[in-house]
C-alpha cells in the first residue's frame, strides 16, 4: 500500500506559499494596529462631567425608587440600590441592593468585619441584573456610580443607559479612579452614562 502524503491547505487549494505568507503578514500587521488603537482608546481619560443635564421626571422617579430599595440593605455603612427599567414602557424589570446572597447567614456581626463583609457581598447592580425579567436595551438607575466589576456586568447584560446619583467628594476621594475606569468602559461600548445631582 503506497504512503499517502498529507496535503497542506495551500496545496489542496493551489495557493502559492508566498501569497499565504503575505496574507499572514498583512493580517498580523492589521491585528497589531487594532490592538494599538484599542490600547490608546482605553488610556483616554473620559471627559470630566461638568454640569449634569436636567433630569427628566422619570429619571428622578426611578432614582428615588433606587434610593428606597437601597434602604433594604443591611450594610450599616454603605447602602446602594439599583432599579432596571424598560425605557420604552417605563416598567420596572428588576431591583437589587447590596447584601449577602440568599440563604447565607447575615447577622450584624458579619457586616462589622470589613474583610468578611466584602467577601460575602453582592453589589446592588449584580443583584438587580440577577433579579430582572429582562435587561437588554434597558436603563439601570443606581444610587452610586458602579464599580468596574458592576459596570462590566451591566455591559454584558445589555444595559444601554446608566443613570447614577452624582458621587460625593468623599466617595470620589476613595473611589475616583474606579469611577473614571467605569466611565471609560461605558464610553468604549457606547453605553450612555449620566450622573444626576
Amino acid at each position: 500500500m503506497p504512503l499517502m502524503r498529507r496535503q497542506t491547505f495551500s496545496q489542496s487549494r493551489n495557493i502559492p506559499n508566498s501569497r499565504l505568507q503575505e496574507a499572514a503578514v498583512t493580517l498580523s500587521r492589521l491585528w497589531a494596529l487594532v490592538l494599538r488603537q484599542a490600547k490608546q482608546n482605553l488610556m483616554l481619560t473620559p471627559p470630566a462631567f461638568t454640569s449634569p443635564p436636567p433630569a427628566n421626571k422619570w429619571d428622578k422617579r426611578f432614582l428615588s425608587l433606587a434610593e428606597e430599595v437601597a434602604k433594604w440593605s443591611k450594610d450599616p455603612s454603605t447602602k446602594v440600590g439599583c432599579v432596571i427599567v424598560d425605557p420604552d414602557t417605563n416598567r420596572v424589570m428588576g431591583v437589587g441592593y447590596n447584601g449577602f446572597p440568599r440563604g447565607m447567614c447575615d447577622h450584624k456581626e458579619l457586616y462589622e468585619d470589613r474583610e468578611t463583609k466584602y467577601s460575602r457581598t453582592i453589589h446592588a447592580e449584580v443583584n438587580a441584573v440577577l433579579n430582572s425579567n429582562r435587561t437588554e436595551n434597558c436603563t439601570a438607575y443606581v444610587t452610586a456610580p458602579p464599580c468596574t466589576n458592576c459596570a462590566l456586568t451591566l455591559i454584558q447584560s445589555g444595559i444601554q443607559r446608566v443613570v447614577s446619583v452624582a458621587p460625593s467628594r468623599d466617595l470620589l476621594s476613595r473611589w475616583g479612579e474606579s469611577i473614571n475606569k467605569t466611565k471609560g468602559f461605558f464610553a468604549e461600548v457606547e453605553v450612555e452614562y449620566e450622573e444626576i445631582e
